[in-house]
């Protein structure tokens, strides 16, 4: 979990660089490599929305452009970040999803609601911030609960239910 909200932390300070709405046209192959690796979360990841990662940044619309051009020095490093992250994360997640089913299941889910967590404006008053941070404390003691309610059921007893049918 603590893996889950570095890596949305450092998603966040990347997308802070550049200013939501803006687009960003000049991109170094370091820059389209990285990008490439953000987006390729997505599909390795269930659930993880990182196209919303990139239209925040600004990026999308020049990558979509260098595809529909073919253009290659946006298409190659994007590719190379792209196929890299995927190739080296697909077997850990399929580890982690036999060794840590349940951590595994909801720090996904953790990347999949934080990933939207950009789009939220800041908080115009301290009632309003006071009220976010009461919504985040229920929904962390609701995760934990579930947490909980999955350890009292072992895998194996709710595998052989869902196969029996």
């Amino acid at each position: 979990m603590i893996i889950a909200l570095l890596i949305t932390v450092l998603l966040t300070q990347i997308a802070n660089n550049t200013k939501a709405g803006e687009t960003v046209t000049d991109l170094s192959n370091i820059e389209l490599i990285v990008y490439g690796a953000i987006y390729s979360f997505g599909a390795v990841m269930p659930g993880m929305t990182t196209i919303h990662v990139l239209i925040y940044m600004g990026v999308l619309p020049t990558i979509i452009a260098g595809f529909f051009a073919v253009d290659m020095g946006i298409i190659l490093p994007f590719g190379i970040g792209y196929i890299l992250l995927a190739l080296s994360t697909a077997n850990l997640i399929t580890f982690l999803f036999k060794k840590f089913y349940g951590m595994t299941y909801y720090a996904i889910i953790g990347f999949s609601i934080t990933s939207l967590v950009m789009f939220i404006p800041e908080f115009s008053s301290l009632l309003e911030g006071i009220i976010g941070s009461i919504i985040v404390g229920i929904f962390a003691i609701l995760v934990f609960l579930m947490t909980k309610l999955e350890n009292k059921y072992p895998k194996e007893k709710v595998d052989e239910r869902v196969y029996e049918k």
